[in-house]
């Protein structure tokens, strides 16, 4: 019976291989959320072990227990083989987070025991290339995708060096989107479920500055390990454990000053776009901002919320002046100061007289109350509320100021030719004609 093991060892261990293999496939395919390691390893003592037992149940000598070299072997390509079935799997587990924590779980457990984080990193890389980073991928699926993969692989290694060699080429192909930064200042103060406005509400602040000197390693000097030998020098292991999505994202640029200058530019779109914004909400995102990216870099936004206030009480004083009387055209001034709102596209429009006559008064009364002030209206800019009675029916619009001249023009004259309304309005020609093309959605 000793002959037995030189004779088909090498056979009944390929033979065993394969089935572990296939046992692996067939319980763990396409199912991530639950833990199966612990399960295979006791499959593995009670099932294959056992029948093995059976067989060198007689070809034992003292000293040479062939159980414990198949023990170790079968336990051993077990771990390598679940991992690698994980690994080929690796992206879609990475999508489904959080509900693909168990596979995330066992797969961080098995990643010790072999040396296939290589492998780990060449095909994760790989999947990404293919299935994401390409021109038929949105901006907005790629982020989801990267705060996927940036959750994920911190459970895999929290030490987060796994996490910045693999998402490498991912900021690579973000920074040559343009519309990257964009899309995540969108994402970071939209309403509705979103990972990185739940992120900036719910997350723990993490100041976006690499150069402020941490003392965690001096709290946690006990435990303290040295960074791994294939990590690079320019990040310390505390930066890449304290390392939130949002800095992770605003790092990709190297630079928090295009974000500041993009949410600028937003929150100016979102206050000009509604005179009744809510600026409790925008107050609220403004001060979450500013734990991140400091005070001084949003002291524009905070003078630009402070103007919406101002307006408002502005524009109450003003109507309860005596002096001061409305005509069929109740107006509501947005009165910011220049200096601290981007610079806004400069467009001509002469508006209609009534408007305009309307618009003098205000000033007036702008002039009475704050005394050396004046205004400089910006005519192309607001929103308009008409209402337009056709066929025995009234419909409610908002619309630009130049489609409200238009309008105008028409209940004083039924017909107009381009180029003359062209001229009354001071309106290139190409510009008025785009602007007409609203009433054609519009039901007129």
């Amino acid at each position: 019976m000793h002959l037995l093991e030189p004779l088909v060892g090498q056979d009944l261990t390929d033979l065993i291989y394969g089935y572990i293999h296939s046992y692996i496939q067939k319980i763990c395919k396409d199912s991530f959320d639950t833990h199966f390691i612990r399960t295979l390893e006791k499959w593995l003592q009670n099932v294959v072990l056992n029948w093995l037992g059976k067989i060198y149940c007689y070809n034992t000598f003292p000293g040479d227990d062939p159980m414990i070299m198949f023990n170790k072997k079968l336990t051993n390509f077990l771990y390598n083989s679940y991992t690698k079935i994980r690994i080929d799997q690796l992206f879609n587990i990475i999508i489904e987070y959080p509900e693909s924590l168990p596979a995330l779980g066992d797969l961080r457990d098995c990643l010790p025991k072999t040396d296939l984080k290589p492998l780990l990193i060449k095909k994760l890389q790989k999947a990404m290339e293919t299935r994401l980073l390409h021109p038929g991928v949105s901006t907005p699926d790629v982020l989801t995708a990267y705060v996927a993969a940036i959750r994920s692989l911190k459970v895999l290694d929290p030490s987060g060096l796994l996490l910045e060699t693999v998402t490498q080429p991912v900021h690579q192909y973000l920074r040559s989107r343009e519309d990257t930064v964009r899309c995540v200042v969108s994402s970071l103060t939209e309403e509705g479920p979103n990972d990185l406005a739940y992120e900036l509400v719910n997350g723990e602040a993490v100041r976006i500055d690499e150069n402020t000197p941490t003392d965690d390693d001096d709290e946690n000097w006990e435990t303290w390990v040295p960074d791994p030998i294939d990590s690079a020098p320019s990040k310390s292991s505390v930066t890449r454990r304290t390392s939130d999505i949002i800095s992770m994202l605003v790092n990709v640029y190297g630079s928090k000053e295009l974000f500041v200058n993009e949410y600028r530019t937003l929150l100016a779109d979102r206050l000009l776009s509604q005179y009744n914004c809510d600026t409790e909400k925008e107050i609220m995102y403004l001060e979450l901002l500013k734990l991140r990216f400091g005070d001084s870099q949003l002291h524009y936004c905070e003078v630009m919320l402070k103007d919406i206030a101002d307006s408002k009480r502005i524009n109450q004083n003003i109507k309860q002046d005596a002096e001061y009387t409305e005509s069929d055209i109740p107006l509501n001034a947005m009165i910011v100061s220049a200096q601290f709102w981007p610079p806004f596209k400069e467009e001509k429009l002469e508006l209609h007289t009534k408007v305009s006559e309307q618009m003098k008064k205000y000033t007036d009364a702008f002039e009475t109350l704050k005394g050396s002030r004046t205004l400089c209206w910006k005519n192309h800019l607001g929103v308009v509320d008409v209402e337009i009675e056709l066929a025995g029916r009234t419909t409610s619009f908002s619309v630009t100021p130049v489609q409200a001249t238009v309008v105008m023009h028409f209940q004083d004259k039924s017909t107009w030719e381009l180029e003359e309304l062209s001229k009354e309005m001071q309106c290139p020609p190409t510009i008025l004609r785009r602007k007409i093309g609203f009433g054609s959605h519009t039901e007129l």
